[in-house]
């Protein structure tokens, strides 16, 4: 049998068909390669999530104690600018600055004779009404005898009877007239509305004042008014009657003690929530009006508040805030209302309760729900 042998031109071809067939295996094996790479990446293995480190303190009630030290501006108890209740010319004049006058004590007196005139005319028309009235009175007892006998008709009846309540209220007329004038002359004296101490006089003798026109400053130092402000949580840590520390260098007092006498609810449009206290006796009859004060209230509490350190309260989107860390080791954003601060604490009215875990430090790097680690607990 004869054996067979390629030509060379057989040989190639079949060289390039090997060539052909192994090119075409490895690029399957490299798509078959990328098709599993692809695969691999689209599931990449879930990481771990990371914790923040923070410190930490607990709330805890307290009862805080401060002494805090504020401005206070002094006022008179009373004071007015005593007027006129009517014109006239002044005839006396009673008082000078620095003078102490009593409650009711006359100041300053008016010409009277036009008053007077006044109330003679008024004595007159009411002595005339009166006269008309008694008249009215007895036509009308006439005819009420005359109009039981039928002698008088009923619209003749009811003429008597209008006349009189005629008379009656013309008597009425005059009586408020004659009040008035008496009332006019009485104002002539011009009296003071209170006790204390004269500070000015702005008229003379024979100086013609109209109604109204201010005559003279009163004011009264018995007691004085001492007008402070404070924040809404010291206002809520106050009450009426509380007892307060004052000091006037101006006029070497020392010390004063003072109560006060009322607490604002209402900010100022300073915001500030106004304080009022009270001096009485001998400190106050010393102070000036306008005169500043040193003013000490003790701002201790009645009952222990839940309090947290400073730096647990931070001011976000226009509201006070802590983190508080939950069950789960989360932070969790709480909105919380604060009251006196002292020793690096602070009151927390709102918000949070005793034993509730907040984060002092790190809390600026956290959002809600952030997991966390803690590395120190203070109490």
């Amino acid at each position: 049998m004869a054996k067979f042998v390629p030509t060379a031109s057989a040989r190639s071809q079949l060289r390039c068909v090997c060539i052909a067939v192994l090119l075409t295996c490895g690029l399957l094996a490299g798509c078959e390669g990328e098709e599993q790479g692809a695969s691999d990446r689209s599931a990449p293995a879930s990481l771990p999530e990371v914790r923040t480190r923070v410190t930490t303190a607990i709330a805890e009630p307290v009862k805080l104690s401060l002494d805090q030290e504020y401005t206070g501006v002094v006022a008179p108890f009373r004071k007015a600018q005593v007027a006129a209740e009517v014109g006239g010319r002044v005839v006396e004049r009673l008082v000078e600055p620095g003078d102490q006058v009593e409650a009711g004590e006359t100041l300053v007196l008016l010409d009277t004779s036009r008053a007077q005139i006044a109330r003679d005319r008024a004595e007159a028309e009411l002595a005339a009404r009166e006269v008309e009235l008694a008249d009215a009175v007895r036509n009308l007892g006439r005819g009420e005898r005359l109009r039981a006998t039928g002698s008088m008709s009923e619209f003749e009846y009811d003429a008597l009877s209008l006349s009189a309540l005629r008379a009656r209220a013309a008597q009425d007329m005059a009586e408020a007239a004659l009040r008035d004038a008496l009332k006019n002359i009485e104002d002539s004296s011009v009296k003071a509305p209170f006790g204390g101490r004269i500070e000015s006089v702005w008229v003379h003798v024979g100086d013609y004042l109209a109604p109204g026109q201010k005559l003279a400053m009163l004011i009264d130092f018995a007691r004085a008014r001492v007008h402070i402000g404070v924040t809404a949580g010291e206002a809520a840590s106050l009450a009426p009657g509380q007892s307060v520390r004052l000091g006037a260098q101006a006029i070497h007092t020392g010390v004063i003690e003072g109560a006060i006498r009322s607490v604002g609810r209402s900010a100022t449009e300073q915001g500030v929530f106004p304080v009022e206290v009270w001096l009485e006796g001998d400190a106050a009859d010393k102070l000036r009006e306008g005169m500043v004060l040193s003013v000490v209230l003790d701002l201790e509490r009645e009952q222990p508040q839940v309090v947290v350190p400073t730096s647990a309260v931070f001011r976000r989107g226009g509201t006070t805030q802590v983190f508080r860390i939950d069950t789960q080791g989360r932070a969790r954003l709480v909105q919380v209302s604060t009251g006196l601060t002292s020793g690096g604490r602070v009151e927390v009215v709102s918000g949070l309760e005793a034993g509730d875990e907040v984060i002092t430090d790190g809390q600026f790097a956290l959002g809600e729900g952030a997991l966390v680690e803690v590395t120190e607990s203070r109490l």
